[in-house]
C-alpha cells in the first residue's frame, strides 16, 4: 500500500509506522531468536533508515551473534544515516536556491549511503510478506502472534528454530 502512495508526508509517515512495527517485532523476537530479530531490524532500517532504535538494536543482535565488525558497522551507521538524511534535506534546499552543483553532490552522498544499506532497492518477496503480516496483524496481540510463529511447523522447517 505504501509503495502505491504518492510522494509526500503521508507516505513518509506510513513508512515510519511500518518501520516502528518491524522494530517492535524485532524487540520481541530478540527475547529468544537473535537471527529473526536482526532480520526484523534490518527490514525496519530499509523502510526508514532514520530509525535509530532499529540501528542500535541491530548492533546489539550482531554482538550477540559474535559478529563484532557488523555490530560496529550498525552502531556507526546511527550517525552516518543522520548525516545522509541531513545531506538529502540540504540538497533539496540548495536545489531550491539554485546551487545545483552543491545540491547534486549532497544528494549523491546521501544516495551512496542509502545504496550501501540496500534502501534504494525494491523489497524482496519475503520482506513484502513480512510487511504484509505486520500490516494485517498490527492491531492484534503481537506477543501471541510471535509465540505462534515460533511454534509453527513452517517456522521450524525453514530453520528458524
Amino acid at each position: 500500500k505504501i509503495r502505491l502512495m504518492g510522494e509526500g508526508r503521508e507516505r513518509d509517515k506510513a513508512w515510519c509506522e511500518a518501520s516502528n512495527c518491524a522494530t517492535i517485532f524485532g524487540s520481541l523476537a530478540a527475547l529468544s531468536h537473535n537471527r529473526l530479530a536482526a532480520a526484523a531490524f534490518e527490514l525496519a532500517i530499509e523502510m526508514n533508515p532514520r530509525n535509530v532504535t532499529a540501528w542500535g538494536r541491530l548492533g546489539d543482535m550482531y554482538f550477540r551473534e559474535d559478529m563484532q565488525e557488523k555490530a560496529v558497522w550498525a552502531f556507526s551507521n546511527i550517525y552516518t544515516q543522520q548525516i545522509a538524511n541531513a545531506n538529502k534535506m540540504m540538497a533539496s534546499y540548495y536545489g531550491e536556491i539554485g546551487s545545483r552543483d552543491i545540491a547534486a553532490a549532497m544528494l549523491k552522498s546521501a544516495n551512496s549511503f542509502y545504496d550501501s544499506i540496500g534502501v534504494n532497492r525494491p523489497l524482496t518477496e519475503q520482506e513484502v510478506k513480512i510487511v504484509d503480516l505486520i500490516e494485517t496483524k498490527q492491531f492484534e496481540n503481537v506477543e501471541k502472534i510471535i509465540d505462534n510463529l515460533f511454534t509453527s511447523k513452517n517456522f521450524r522447517q525453514n530453520g528458524y528454530l
